[in-house]
């Protein structure tokens, strides 16, 4: 009996797969409010083995407010599954522009997965939205690039304590 038990948890758990619902990894792309003004944001998302998450943060310019300059830099974050909760630090410059500082983020993913809204944890900042897409719709630094996050993924632990 307890064979028969395991095999029809088994079978469930092939049935239900992965969905984009389910996980957070992955480009999101949109928009964020800071004492900047408005500013373009990619953020780049990977579930690390110990569940914990790595992202890129990279802020850019936006029709609406042109003068703001390109930089990126990595997070560490938790998601809560059932909630949808996220939560991001900043962690290491990687393009850092004159007089910019890193910001934390904390949000909730919609339940169809596509788009994530949220707080924007800085004293002149606002919210963030974003969206779900396949790639990066466009050129960015090398820097910037998700292979930079990839890199400085290998070289790190998982922590969400602040960097000194």
């Amino acid at each position: 009996m307890k064979i028969a038990a395991f095999l029809v948890a088994w079978l469930a758990i092939l049935a239900h797969p992965v969905r984009a619902a389910d996980t957070p990894d992955g480009v999101w792309v949109g928009r964020y409010h800071c004492g900047q003004g408005e500013t373009g944001l990619t953020l780049t998302i990977q579930t690390q083995a110990t569940g914990g998450l790595r992202a890129l943060f990279h802020f850019y310019a936006v029709q609406t407010n042109p003068s703001v300059p390109e930089g990126c830099y990595t997070m560490s974050g938790t998601f809560d599954p059932v909630g949808k909760g996220i939560y991001f630090i900043a962690k290491d410059w990687l393009l850092r522009p004159d007089g910019y500082v890193t910001v934390d983020l904390s949000g909730r993913i919609a339940a169809t997965g596509d788009d994530m809204r949220g707080a924007v944890q800085y004293p002149t900042c606002g919210t963030f939205a974003l969206y779900r897409v396949q790639t990066d719709p466009r050129p960015t630094m090398q820097s910037c690039r998700a292979q930079s996050l990839l890199s400085w993924v290998a070289e790190q632990p998982t922590s969400l304590e602040p960097r000194p």
